[in-house]
Protein backbone atom coordinates (compact mmCIF):
# COMPACT_ATOMS: atom_id res chain seq x y z
CA UNK A 1 0.00 0.00 0.00
CA UNK A 2 1.72 3.63 -1.40
CA UNK A 3 2.05 6.03 1.75
CA UNK A 4 0.17 8.81 1.42
CA UNK A 5 2.14 11.78 -0.20
CA UNK A 6 3.93 14.15 2.90
CA UNK A 7 1.90 17.19 1.41
CA UNK A 8 -1.43 16.03 1.02
CA UNK A 9 -1.47 14.65 4.98
CA UNK A 10 0.22 17.47 6.57
CA UNK A 11 -1.36 20.51 4.66
CA UNK A 12 -4.14 19.49 1.94
CA UNK A 13 -6.53 17.62 4.34
CA UNK A 14 -6.33 19.46 7.56
CA UNK A 15 -6.73 22.76 5.38
CA UNK A 16 -10.14 21.44 3.51
CA UNK A 17 -11.30 19.45 7.01
CA UNK A 18 -10.66 22.44 9.18
CA UNK A 19 -12.16 24.88 6.66
CA UNK A 20 -15.01 22.74 6.50
CA UNK A 21 -15.29 22.89 10.52
CA UNK A 22 -15.03 26.03 10.40
CA UNK A 23 -17.34 27.14 7.86
CA UNK A 24 -19.98 24.69 8.35
CA UNK A 25 -20.68 26.66 11.28
CA UNK A 26 -20.77 29.77 10.01
CA UNK A 27 -24.61 31.13 10.15
CA UNK A 28 -25.30 34.63 7.81
CA UNK A 29 -28.17 36.21 9.23
CA UNK A 30 -30.03 38.17 6.78
CA UNK A 31 -28.68 41.70 7.80
CA UNK A 32 -25.12 39.94 6.98
CA UNK A 33 -24.29 39.43 10.54
CA UNK A 34 -22.19 35.62 11.23
CA UNK A 35 -22.25 33.89 14.54
CA UNK A 36 -20.53 30.66 14.99
CA UNK A 37 -22.63 27.54 15.80
CA UNK A 38 -20.73 24.15 17.55
CA UNK A 39 -22.33 20.59 15.94
CA UNK A 40 -25.24 19.47 18.73
CA UNK A 41 -24.52 16.24 20.19
CA UNK A 42 -26.84 14.36 17.35
CA UNK A 43 -24.30 15.86 14.81
CA UNK A 44 -21.53 14.23 16.66
CA UNK A 45 -23.07 10.91 16.88
CA UNK A 46 -23.78 11.16 13.23
CA UNK A 47 -20.49 11.63 12.30
CA UNK A 48 -18.77 9.60 14.17
CA UNK A 49 -21.06 6.52 12.77
CA UNK A 50 -20.38 7.66 9.65
CA UNK A 51 -16.57 7.29 10.33
CA UNK A 52 -16.92 4.24 12.05
CA UNK A 53 -19.12 2.99 7.97
CA UNK A 54 -16.23 5.20 6.03
CA UNK A 55 -13.74 2.97 7.78
CA UNK A 56 -15.54 -0.18 6.90
CA UNK A 57 -16.12 0.54 3.50
CA UNK A 58 -12.35 1.30 2.86
CA UNK A 59 -12.89 4.80 2.03
CA UNK A 60 -10.14 5.25 4.97
CA UNK A 61 -7.87 3.38 5.90
CA UNK A 62 -6.82 4.64 9.78
CA UNK A 63 -3.78 2.18 9.92
CA UNK A 64 -2.17 4.75 6.93
CA UNK A 65 -2.83 7.77 9.27
CA UNK A 66 -2.34 6.35 12.99
CA UNK A 67 -0.01 2.47 13.64
CA UNK A 68 2.57 1.95 15.75
CA UNK A 69 5.10 1.64 12.46
CA UNK A 70 4.71 5.70 11.75
CA UNK A 71 6.83 8.06 13.69
CA UNK A 72 5.66 10.21 16.39
CA UNK A 73 5.16 13.32 14.15
CA UNK A 74 3.28 11.19 11.16
CA UNK A 75 1.45 9.75 13.72
CA UNK A 76 0.41 13.26 15.22
CA UNK A 77 -0.31 14.43 11.32
CA UNK A 78 -2.91 11.88 11.28
CA UNK A 79 -4.22 12.46 14.36
CA UNK A 80 -4.74 15.66 13.30
CA UNK A 81 -6.45 14.85 10.13
CA UNK A 82 -8.48 12.60 11.93
CA UNK A 83 -10.32 14.41 14.52
CA UNK A 84 -10.50 17.37 11.62
CA UNK A 85 -12.59 14.59 9.65
CA UNK A 86 -15.16 13.94 12.58
CA UNK A 87 -15.34 18.22 13.29
CA UNK A 88 -16.08 18.78 9.43
CA UNK A 89 -18.51 15.75 9.32
CA UNK A 90 -20.34 16.75 12.64
CA UNK A 91 -20.59 20.29 11.42
CA UNK A 92 -21.76 18.85 7.88
CA UNK A 93 -24.20 16.94 9.09
CA UNK A 94 -25.42 20.32 11.42
CA UNK A 95 -25.42 22.72 8.29
CA UNK A 96 -27.38 20.16 6.10
CA UNK A 97 -30.36 19.75 8.98
CA UNK A 98 -33.46 21.92 9.56
CA UNK A 99 -32.58 23.80 12.59
CA UNK A 100 -35.53 22.92 14.62
CA UNK A 101 -38.64 21.75 15.06
CA UNK A 102 -40.50 18.28 13.02
CA UNK A 103 -38.04 19.02 10.05
CA UNK A 104 -34.90 18.79 12.32
CA UNK A 105 -36.28 15.44 14.01
CA UNK A 106 -37.29 13.80 11.16
CA UNK A 107 -33.99 14.61 9.10
CA UNK A 108 -32.28 13.59 11.68
CA UNK A 109 -33.94 10.26 11.92
CA UNK A 110 -33.21 9.96 8.34
CA UNK A 111 -29.77 10.28 8.50
CA UNK A 112 -29.90 7.34 11.43
CA UNK A 113 -31.71 5.00 9.39
CA UNK A 114 -29.88 5.39 5.99
CA UNK A 115 -26.22 4.94 8.39
CA UNK A 116 -28.21 1.48 9.46
CA UNK A 117 -29.30 0.50 6.41
CA UNK A 118 -25.62 1.17 4.84
CA UNK A 119 -24.14 -0.72 8.00
CA UNK A 120 -26.56 -3.62 7.49
CA UNK A 121 -25.54 -4.30 3.94
CA UNK A 122 -21.51 -4.36 2.55
CA UNK A 123 -20.77 -1.58 0.42
CA UNK A 124 -17.55 -0.64 -1.28
CA UNK A 125 -16.05 3.27 -0.85
CA UNK A 126 -17.38 4.32 -4.52
CA UNK A 127 -20.81 3.32 -4.54
CA UNK A 128 -21.00 5.30 -0.35
CA UNK A 129 -18.87 7.95 -1.90
CA UNK A 130 -22.03 8.37 -4.88
CA UNK A 131 -24.40 7.61 -1.75
CA UNK A 132 -23.20 10.16 0.66
CA UNK A 133 -23.53 12.90 -2.25
CA UNK A 134 -27.46 12.32 -3.37
CA UNK A 135 -28.26 12.19 0.65
CA UNK A 136 -26.49 15.72 1.26
CA UNK A 137 -27.40 17.21 -1.90
CA UNK A 138 -31.46 16.17 -1.24
CA UNK A 139 -30.93 17.83 2.48
CA UNK A 140 -29.14 20.82 0.58
CA UNK A 141 -32.19 21.28 -1.53
CA UNK A 142 -34.77 20.64 1.73
CA UNK A 143 -33.14 23.28 3.89
CA UNK A 144 -31.65 25.80 1.61
CA UNK A 145 -34.14 25.49 -1.48
CA UNK A 146 -37.93 24.31 -0.04
CA UNK A 147 -37.56 25.58 3.60
CA UNK A 148 -35.72 29.07 2.27
CA UNK A 149 -39.05 29.35 -0.32
CA UNK A 150 -41.39 28.61 2.69
CA UNK A 151 -39.46 31.20 5.08
CA UNK A 152 -39.88 33.85 2.53
CA UNK A 153 -42.24 36.65 3.36
CA UNK A 154 -45.04 36.88 1.02
CA UNK A 155 -44.55 33.79 -1.40
CA UNK A 156 -48.19 32.69 -2.35
CA UNK A 157 -47.09 29.17 -4.05
CA UNK A 158 -44.62 28.30 -0.96
CA UNK A 159 -47.58 29.21 1.33
CA UNK A 160 -49.87 26.96 -0.24
CA UNK A 161 -47.27 24.02 -0.59
CA UNK A 162 -46.94 24.54 3.24
CA UNK A 163 -50.44 24.43 4.33
CA UNK A 164 -51.13 21.67 2.36
CA UNK A 165 -48.48 19.48 3.46
CA UNK A 166 -48.07 20.61 7.28
CA UNK A 167 -51.96 21.84 7.99
CA UNK A 168 -52.12 23.01 11.63
CA UNK A 169 -48.44 23.95 12.28
CA UNK A 170 -46.65 26.99 11.99
CA UNK A 171 -43.91 27.48 9.79
CA UNK A 172 -41.72 27.57 12.47
CA UNK A 173 -42.62 24.62 14.26
CA UNK A 174 -41.19 22.65 11.27
CA UNK A 175 -37.81 24.32 11.09
CA UNK A 176 -38.02 26.88 8.68
CA UNK A 177 -36.80 30.35 9.55
CA UNK A 178 -35.32 33.09 7.27
CA UNK A 179 -31.89 33.26 6.09
CA UNK A 180 -29.80 35.40 3.87
CA UNK A 181 -29.31 34.41 0.38
CA UNK A 182 -25.48 33.63 0.75
CA UNK A 183 -25.73 31.67 3.00
CA UNK A 184 -27.12 28.77 0.30
CA UNK A 185 -24.21 29.55 -1.64
CA UNK A 186 -21.78 29.28 0.95
CA UNK A 187 -23.38 25.81 2.11
CA UNK A 188 -22.97 25.12 -1.44
CA UNK A 189 -19.46 25.48 -1.51
CA UNK A 190 -18.55 23.81 2.04
CA UNK A 191 -20.30 20.49 1.17
CA UNK A 192 -18.53 20.64 -2.21
CA UNK A 193 -15.81 20.50 -0.23
CA UNK A 194 -16.34 17.84 2.00
CA UNK A 195 -17.27 15.51 -1.01
CA UNK A 196 -14.13 15.88 -2.49
CA UNK A 197 -11.98 16.08 0.60
CA UNK A 198 -13.44 12.40 1.00
CA UNK A 199 -11.98 11.62 -2.20
CA UNK A 200 -8.55 12.60 -0.88
CA UNK A 201 -8.52 10.57 1.73
CA UNK A 202 -6.32 7.72 2.26
CA UNK A 203 -8.08 4.66 1.22
CA UNK A 204 -7.42 0.56 2.01
CA UNK A 205 -6.51 -0.20 -1.55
Amino acid sequence: MPPLPPGREAFTLPLALLTVAGAGGARILPGGAVHFEPPPIMALVLAASLLVLLARAGAIAPGRLFAPTRTGLENATGAVVLIALLAGTAQIFHLLTPTRGLLNVSVNILFVALLLNTFARKTDRSHLLWSLAVVFGSAFVLKFVVLDAMATPGSSVAAWLFSSAVEGLTLGAIGAEPASPVMGYAAFIVAGLYLVTLWWLPADE
